[in-house]
C-alpha cells in the first residue's frame, strides 16, 4: 500500500485530491471568504485515503458528507487515548472506568468501525454480479485474501481493525502538521514570501506543484522539516514495551518497561539546535544533511527502525503537494487581520498536538 512503486503508480489519486484543494480554496478566494486550514487538510488527505483503500470519497460515501462527524471522530480518539487514565496506574479501577475513557473510546471506534463495514459489505454484495468490474484498491486485494480458504485467511474483523488504525494514524497527522507549518508562515511573513517566490520561480501559476518538483524546492522542504521539528505530529511516538532489560547510558530499562520517546523535547532542545532552538527557523535545514526518515536520531517525527510509521513517504508526498500548491496560488493572511503576535498558539494534548484553536486563514488569487 505505501511502497514506492504504489504510491508512483496511484500519484493521479493524490494530485486529483489536490485539484479538488485548491479548486475548494479558490472559491473561499473569490467570496472572500476564510479556510479552515485543518478541515480542508483533513478532506484531502482523507479522500486520497479512501481512494487508494476502499476507490471512493469516504466524504459522501455513507450517507451524504461526513467530514465534520469524522474528523470529530479521529480527534476524540486521538484525546482520549492520548490523556492519563488513572486506570491505568490503579488496574483494580478498570473494570469500572472511572473517568469513563474506555467507554467513550468503544463508541468512537464503534462508529469508525461501522463505516468501514458498510463500505465492504457494499462492495462484497456486488462482487460477481452483473456488470461488475473489478477495482484496483487495496480493499479488493484483502477481500480476496478474506475469502481465500487456506490457512492464512483473513476475516471483516481483522481486516475493519486495520483499516481504523491506517484511517486514524493517517488523517489527523498530516492534517495536524499542514496547520502548522501555515500557522508559522503566517507568522513569518518574510519566510512566507520566500517560500512563495521559490515555488514561483520553480511552476506557473495556476499549475499544481508536482511530486517531480520537489527536488527543486529546498526551502519548500526545509519548511516542512522545520515544522516536525517544532510540532512533531506525535510527540511521544506510540508507546513500546521493553522486550528485556537494557541499560541506556546510566539508566536501566528493566523488562516490561513502557518506553515513551519524547521526540517533542527533543525537537526543541538547545543543546542540539542552539539557542534559537524554540524558534521556526527552516534556514537551518537548508544544506543540512538530517532529514525525518529516521536516520537522524535528532528528528524523528516518523519514528526510526522497523516500527518507523509505514505511512511516512505518502505523508512527505501530500505534505510538500498540499502546502506547495496553496502557497503558490493563493496568497493568505490571518482571519479579521489579526496581527500575527495575536495569534493563538495554544495546544491540545492527545496523541497528537493539534492547535487548541483551528486555523482560521483568508486567501487571495495570487497575481502572477
Amino acid at each position: 500500500m505505501f511502497s514506492f512503486a504504489k504510491l508512483d503508480s496511484n500519484k493521479h489519486l493524490r494530485m486529483e485530491q489536490v485539484r479538488r484543494l485548491i479548486q475548494d480554496v479558490a472559491t473561499c478566494a473569490q467570496d472572500g471568504r476564510a479556510v479552515n486550514i485543518g478541515q480542508v487538510s483533513f478532506r484531502t488527505t482523507l479522500n486520497l485515503l479512501s481512494n487508494t483503500v476502499f476507490s471512493v470519497d469516504l466524504e459522501g460515501s455513507v450517507g451524504g458528507s461526513r467530514i465534520g462527524e469524522l474528523k470529530e471522530l479521529v480527534a476524540n480518539i486521538m484525546t482520549e487515548a492520548g490523556s492519563p487514565n488513572i486506570a491505568d496506574f490503579f488496574p483494580a479501577l478498570k473494570r469500572w472506568d472511572p473517568q469513563g475513557r474506555k467507554r467513550r473510546l468503544e463508541a468512537y471506534f464503534g462508529r469508525m468501525l461501522d463505516i468501514f463495514y458498510e463500505i465492504m459489505e457494499k462492495r462484497m454484495d456486488g462482487r460477481g454480479k452483473d456488470g461488475w468490474r473489478r477495482k484496483d484498491d487495496v480493499l479488493e486485494i484483502l477481500l480476496d485474501i478474506c475469502q481465500d480458504e487456506d490457512e492464512n485467511a483473513v476475516d471483516f474483523v481483522l481486516i475493519k481493525h486495520m483499516f481504523l488504525d491506517v484511517f486514524i494514524a493517517g488523517t489527523d497527522t498530516t492534517s495536524s502538521t499542514m496547520e502548522w507549518a501555515m500557522t508559522e508562515l503566517l507568522l513569518s511573513p518574510e519566510k512566507l514570501y520566500k517560500a512563495q517566490s521559490e515555488l514561483r520561480d520553480v511552476t506557473d501559476k495556476g499549475n499544481l506543484v508536482d511530486e517531480s518538483d520537489l527536488l527543486c524546492l529546498p526551502y519548500l522542504k526545509a519548511v516542512i522539516t522545520e515544522t516536525f521539528r517544532l510540532h512533531p505530529p506525535v510527540p511521544f511516538l506510540l508507546p513500546r514495551i521493553a522486550g528485556e532489560e537494557k541499560r541506556v547510558g546510566e539508566y536501566v530499562v528493566p523488562k516490561g518497561a513502557q518506553v515513551l520517546v519524547n521526540v517533542w523535547g527533543m525537537g526543541r532542545d538547545p543543546r542540539v539546535w542552539g539557542k534559537n532552538a524554540e524558534e521556526f527557523v527552516p534556514e537551518r535545514f537548508l544544506g543540512s544533511q538530517i532529514d525525518v526518515k529516521g536516520r537522524d536520531f535528532e528528528l524523528l517525527p516518523f519514528g526510526a527502525g522497523r516500527r518507523i510509521c509505514p505511512g511516512m513517504q505518502l505523508a512527505i508526498r501530500m505534505l510538500h503537494v498540499m502546502l506547495g500548491s496553496l502557497l503558490r496560488n493563493f496568497n493568505w493572511k490571518l482571519e479579521d487581520s489579526i496581527a500575527p503576535e495575536m495569534l493563538d498558539m495554544d495546544e491540545r494534548f492527545g496523541i497528537t498536538v493539534q492547535r487548541a484553536r483551528p486555523l482560521e486563514a483568508v486567501p487571495s488569487a495570487v497575481a502572477a
